[in-house]
């Protein structure tokens, strides 16, 4: 997964052999504790030792977890099934652009192109993937090109971003730098990252907290920890300003307040991923392993609404696919059976509660179209 550009990356102080480690221990001694969310950036993000920011990690069966794209095509084909939708609630113009943001290797991008060439959006759409790092434009251009010709392009960032269309962003929000933050019993504490007195091992210390307060409970129990998201308040933000109308697409995990500063989430959710093992070991093997939080849906759906976009739908993402992709599973049932098979064993993976179904949920927002974006209304 790659990120918008993101203030305070460390770049001229990479070390050119060294570790994410190391980078943050060297940052330590500079500088002092450091906030968790400049650790998270360090660690997902530098440049030359970044978990993200040095390679384009692979996903899925070989990697450290898998997405929607690792399940196969169909995810790629329900989600051009959104974008007809958009399409026609838009008043069906006659160019519309289908953008990405954090398009890892280009495969969600391939698999929504190519599905939508069966649909009449297909005729008239063009590709903007915004992306500000070179490694990933590289890995993208090489699969996309050759499909797309000169109707894709690559901007760095959402400012750039203007039109109307589809914009997905499909697990990128979790990945944004968060605070980490405690209750101490009368006020809000910033979970810095110092060293111990052996000069060596990184650990938890403590920094006063002047952040974002407005979803953080009032009086929790003493020790109380979670996570707050100006990084993510702050992307909505850029999105608000930017030129860009028609739906925006978030699929990712997460919770509205309530739930997620409820009393028995005191740990928070921030966690790390290797090798599909998941723990909150997080201040270990930094750069080596993905980091994550869930998301405030809550505080995303008031940061978009004040950009002056509207939610269209917001459901876990089994109920939402088998909306948008109503359509398509018609058209399914009439194949042949062998491919039908396969189709639909993708399609449960995605939709099933046992599997991402109800783990995983999708937001659309719309700004600027001419009329609500049409789903069909099912009693399942």
């Amino acid at each position: 997964m790659s990120l918008p550009n993101i203030p305070g990356l460390a770049t001229e102080d990479s070390p050119p052999n060294g570790s994410a480690t190391a980078l943050v221990k060297k940052m330590i001694l500079e500088q002092g504790p450091l906030p968790w969310s400049a650790v998270m950036r360090v660690a997902l993000y530098d440049p030359t030792v970044g978990y993200y920011g040095s390679e384009v990690r692979k996903i899925g069966r070989q990697g450290d977890f898998y997405t929607a794209v690792s399940v196969g095509q169909v995810y790629g084909a329900l989600l051009a099934e959104v974008a007809q939708r958009v399409w026609m609630a838009a008043g069906e113009p006659g160019e519309f652009i289908i953008a990405e943001q954090a398009g890892h290797d280009g495969q969600l991008a391939e698999d929504v192109w190519t599905a939508a060439q069966e649909l009449l959006v297909g005729k008239v759409m063009r590709w903007v993937s915004v992306e500000p790092q070179g490694v990933y434009q590289t890995a993208q251009a090489a699969r996309l090109q050759p499909l797309m010709g000169d109707r894709v392009c690559w901007v760095d960032g959402l400012s750039a971003l203007s039109g109307c269309g589809l914009l997905i962003c499909n697990e990128l929000l979790d990945a944004l730098p968060v605070e980490r933050v405690k209750w101490d019993g009368e006020s809000w504490q910033t979970c810095a990252v110092g060293l111990a007195e052996d000069g060596e091992t990184l650990e938890w210390t403590s920094l006063p907290y002047a952040g974002l307060t407005e979803q953080l409970p009032n009086d929790p129990e003493l020790g109380f920890t979670t996570e707050t998201h100006m990084a993510m308040a702050d992307w909505a933000g850029e999105l608000g300003h930017s030129g860009w109308h028609g739906a925006v697409l978030v699929a990712d995990y997460g919770y509205d307040a309530e739930t997620y500063f409820a009393p028995e989430r005191n740990d928070g959710t921030l966690r790390r991923y290797s090798q599909h093992g998941v723990d909150g070991k997080v201040l270990e093997a930094l750069g080596d392993c993905d980091l994550t939080a869930h998301i405030d849906f809550t505080l995303l759906r008031q940061r978009l609404e004040a950009g002056g976009f509207q939610v269209e739908q917001d459901l876990p993402q089994g109920r939402f696919l088998t909306l948008a992709g109503w359509d398509w599973l018609k058209r399914m049932a009439l194949g042949a059976p062998k491919e039908q098979m396969g189709l639909m064993r993708q399609f449960q993976s995605l939709t099933h509660p046992g599997h991402m179904g109800a783990a995983f949920r999708i937001m659309l927002v719309s700004r600027g179209l001419t009329s609500g974006i049409a789903f069909p209304t099912l009693s399942v």
